[in-house]
């Protein structure tokens, strides 16, 4: 299942980094892109819009 994830706080980090853990497709996004870092090399995927996260994942999850 491929997840989307707007929003890397605290709670979002840590809900992406669960979901890469147990093997689910993550996209992620957030305003500041280089808040993102550690989780793209853990296995994340940008995108650039919220649109784009929309569009590409099943299952959306807001982190606001």
């Amino acid at each position: 299942m491929k997840v989307g994830i707007a929003g890397t706080g605290l709670m979002g980090t840590q809900i992406v980094e669960r979901l890469l853990d147990i093997g689910y497709g993550v996209f992620v996004y957030n305003r500041n892109k280089r808040k993102t870092r550690s989780l793209l090399k853990k296995g994340g995927i940008w995108v650039a819009s919220p649109r784009d996260l929309g569009n590409k994942c099943q299952f959306l999850m807001l982190c606001v």
